[in-house]
């Protein structure tokens, strides 16, 4: 009796590993999928899951269709889906796309953890964003299409490669945040990219070149802002002495704006909250200004004076500024 119980446990054993080695991952995929309905929510991958979707159409206004984690393999082939937000993925997933068309009234695709996924002519669209990738997720992406108000947003560590793929952002084409980069090569953008923080956005360029050309940028921007702040110097020389001058005593709060010249000349002024009986002077006083040393086109100077003015003190908070631009 013993040695039959036992040998009908070996035949059970070998019956058990023969059927997980038969049922292969698109087997499973068939199984997981026919007893899935997207009104108990989404569809769930992880762990060893290995998921095949050909040819589907699923959609759910609601809540997302697909959310994989740690460890899921998942391919998508000539799928259609739409929802609110359609795929998230997170952890160290596998994400592959193969065609089909992805809607979504947020968000399309959402990449988080160390999740890597593949696109291989893939239309995403979401009113928010196409693709939004974050943490240390990377993204890969070969033909097909992108659109939404931020077509591309990539976070903190994310790494996005985009090849001959047509962006189109309302808003941005691409915002790269945090330490996040994005390569963009041989694609079609419509639409601005925005950079902030340790991010680098190259098009047709290595990202060590796009962070070249950014330090070179911002070298010159400071640069720009030095000569700005002296050129803004003695804007508002002479305006207390023309109120002291016409008896003005109290509290003002005034601002004089001044057309420059490519010369550095003032050509033109115009007051606010100047006192009738000092308007006279304070215009003759601005018109008799030229900023030294000025290398055109032209632009604003503007002085506010806001404070108590009193005969013989000179007590008001006084300000300048200088913005370049095409003297009208």
């Amino acid at each position: 009796m013993g040695k039959n119980l036992a040998s009908g446990a070996a035949i059970l054993a070998v019956l058990a590993i023969s059927i997980t080695i038969l049922v292969s991952p698109t087997a499973r995929s068939a199984l997981t999928f026919a007893v899935w309905d997207p009104d108990d929510g989404p569809l769930q991958c992880t762990g060893s899951d290995e998921l095949v979707l050909e040819g589907k159409t699923l959609s759910h206004p609601l809540h997302p269709l697909i959310v994989a984690g740690q460890g899921c393999q998942l391919t998508l082939r000539d799928c259609s889906l739409k929802a609110k937000r359609p795929i998230a993925v997170e952890g160290e997933v596998v994400l592959r796309l193969e065609g089909g068309t992805i809607e979504a009234d947020e968000i399309a695709l959402t990449a988080a953890g160390k999740a890597r996924v593949e696109l291989r002519g893939t239309t995403l669209v979401g009113t928010q964003n196409a693709l939004l990738v974050n943490q240390e997720a990377a993204v890969e992406m070969k033909e097909g299409r992108l659109e939404g108000l931020v077509a591309v947003l990539a976070t903190d560590k994310a790494r996005v490669s985009l090849a001959k793929v047509t962006l189109t952002g309302t808003e941005l084409a691409v915002k790269a945040t945090g330490n996040a980069e994005v390569l963009v090569n041989e694609s079609t953008l419509s639409g601005k990219t925005e950079v902030s923080g340790e991010a680098a956005v190259g098009v047709n360029q290595t990202i060590a070149q796009a962070r070249a050309a950014m330090a070179k940028a911002a070298k010159q921007a400071a640069a720009e802002l030095d000569r700005y702040e002296k050129y803004a110097a003695g804007g508002c020389d002479g305006v207390v002495a023309c109120l002291q001058k016409a008896d003005i005593a109290g509290l003002v709060d005034l601002e004089i704006k001044m057309n420059v010249d490519a010369k550095g000349k003032v050509k033109s002024v115009r007051q606010s909250g100047v006192p009738p009986e000092a308007k006279r002077c304070v215009e003759k006083n601005a018109k008799q200004k030229k900023i030294a040393r000025y290398k055109g086109p032209g632009g604003l100077w503007t002085c506010t004076v806001a404070g108590t003015v009193m005969p013989g003190s000179d007590a008001a908070d006084k300000r300048t500024t200088f913005v370049p631009k095409e003297t009208k």
